[in-house]
């Protein structure tokens, strides 16, 4: 969650609990990740409804947090007995069975080449209609904006490989449910990788309209002319 929509987050999880006390809730996110000693140790409804908090990328931690959780489901045994499993998990934080808050602040190292590409073609139109695709490039930032979390969120600027995208957006393509991609990322942050981006959607005829971020102070005239060529609408 984010830090505007923490309270719509903590308002879902009420509902959820409300169904089933044993419902587990896992958030994540930018505010969480910063603010987990406050939100676990000091909000004293937050701490009732959340049982774990990842933090930071959150890929492979999610996933082993979810196999715990699903086998002590499937056991029927108490969680303390997984104690041990969760406390080996990087980069989580929970109450356990001594009623101690549980911190593992080390993270997990990832390759955004080697994550899996969104299964968007599982998501059942009839209740998940969207015509706006949004795809990720890069993660972290060379830039110390101190408006921005990102360069604390990320603690090392990854980029995607082009053909990775490219994979991604063919899918996107073939789906013929999507009329525009958002970039939720900025593009430009690396000028080679930005020229190879746009000159990927040309010479591949990716003819969809898309939109970006971008750092303002950073591109030249020809670059603007280049993303047009390229088919962006929306910066």
């Amino acid at each position: 969650s984010l830090t505007n929509t923490f309270h719509i987050a903590l308002g879902i999880a009420e509902i959820i609990k409300e169904q089933d006390r044993n419902n587990y809730i896992v958030l994540g996110g930018p505010h969480v990740t910063f603010m987990y000693k406050e939100i676990l140790q000091n909000d004293k409804k937050a701490r009732n409804l959340i049982d774990f908090i990842c933090l930071g990328e959150a890929e492979i931690s999610f996933l082993k947090l979810v196999k715990i959780l699903l086998s002590q489901i499937r056991t029927n045994n108490l969680l303390e007995t997984y104690d041990n499993e969760l406390h080996n998990i990087k980069g989580i934080a929970f109450y356990g069975s001594n009623d101690h808050l549980n911190v593992n602040s080390e993270s997990y190292k990832l390759d955004l080449e080697d994550l899996p590409l969104p299964a968007r073609f599982k998501l059942p139109q009839d209740y998940y209609y969207y015509t706006i695709a949004n795809v990720i490039v890069n993660r972290g930032c060379p830039n110390q904006c101190s408006f921005c979390s990102r360069q604390n969120l990320f603690k090392k600027t990854k980029i995607r490989s082009i053909s990775s995208i490219l994979t991604e957006l063919r899918d996107i393509l073939s789906m013929q449910t999507y009329s525009h991609i958002n970039f939720y990322d900025n593009i430009n942050i690396n000028n080679v990788f930005f020229k190879d981006f746009c000159n990927m959607f040309i010479e591949h005829e990716l003819k969809i309209p898309w939109g970006c971020e971008i750092r303002v102070d950073t591109i030249e005239d020809e670059d603007a002319y280049l993303l047009r060529e390229a088919g962006c609408q929306l910066i």
